[in-house]
Formats: structure tokens, C-alpha cells, sequence
């Protein structure tokens, strides 16, 4: 696997650096931590635990009262 992405990987390794010393990059990630954080504190479910639930909600369509599937026979036509 090395052997096929080292022009891959030397570049990405040649490009880093310039984030890595960005005052405005390091703010950015920072201020994405502090709020991913933040929302931790206040739910106490992890961003990633959060996108996998809202992932596994998207199956079909919901009715808001009684969150059951509705599926519409225009979704399954090709």
C-alpha cells in the first residue's frame, strides 16, 4: 500500500505544513472543538454518535405525530 501512494502521500505530507502554521486554520479547528464540545457538555452525546443516530433516522418518510414509516410507491419506481 506504501508503495502505490507514496506520490500521494509526499505530497500530502509537502502541503501540511502550511496549515499547520496558519494562525487563521488553528482558530478555525479551535472554535470547531470549543463548539463540538460545548454541545457535549450540554447533551452529552458526542458529534459523531450524534450524526450516526440522524443517519439511521433517515429511512423513510415520518409523520411528525406518530413516527411511523410513510413510504410513498413514487420513491420505489425507477
Amino acid at each position: 500500500m506504501i508503495v502505490k501512494c507514496h506520490k500521494e502521500n509526499s505530497t500530502l505530507k509537502e502541503g501540511l505544513p502550511a496549515y499547520y502554521n496558519d494562525p487563521a486554520f488553528y482558530e478555525e479547528c479551535k472554535m470547531g472543538f470549543l463548539k463540538e464540545r460545548e454541545e457535549f457538555r450540554k447533551i452529552g452525546i458526542s458529534a459523531k454518535k450524534r450524526l450516526t443516530e440522524a443517519s439511521h433516522k433517515h429511512v423513510g418518510k415520518y409523520s411528525s405525530d406518530t413516527q411511523e414509516l410513510q413510504y410513498s410507491w413514487t420513491s420505489f419506481i425507477v
